[in-house]
């Protein structure tokens, strides 16, 4: 089993990815994650920030960012967690229980993407393909 994507969101997290990998930079971006390529990754409200190492003496710069939900999807989750206890204890103790995704897709929310342009992801490197292979590394470490 790999050692990433250790929650059921996490492995769900990948599987959609891998499921959209056409240029075949997740296997790299493995390594790269796995190897202690990624210097520093700060996750903020709106986007992830990273510094990968490549090829360069200079660690590329990562960004990695997903659409934020709507005001209306917003009110659908606030709402299916207000309503559960359970639901609240669990995601304050960091979990996704599985049945969340149930719950978001009933609404029509998508929690995990269908292809690369649901993802907004920027890196520094001369490589053209989405995912390159920093970005790859990010994904991996943010399925953690």
């Amino acid at each position: 089993m790999s050692r990433f994507g250790r929650t059921w969101w996490g492995r769900q997290w990948l599987a959609a990815l891998d499921d959209i990998d056409e240029s075949n930079r997740l296997p790299r971006g493995r390594r790269y994650a796995g190897n202690g390529s990624v210097r520093s990754i700060e996750i903020g409200e709106e986007a992830v920030h990273a510094r990968v190492q490549g090829s360069r003496p200079a660690p590329y710069r990562v960004e990695v960012a997903l659409a934020p939900f709507s005001g209306r999807q917003q009110r659908t989750v606030l709402e299916a967690v207000e309503s559960s206890p359970v639901l609240l204890s669990r995601l304050l103790n960091r979990q996704l229980p599985p049945h969340v995704l149930e719950l978001l897709e009933e609404q029509k929310i998508r929690l995990f993407p269908r292809r690369w342009r649901d993802i907004r992801a920027s890196c520094s490197c001369p490589d053209v393909a989405m995912p390159c292979k920093h970005i790859a590394a990010v994904i991996y470490l943010i399925a953690n």
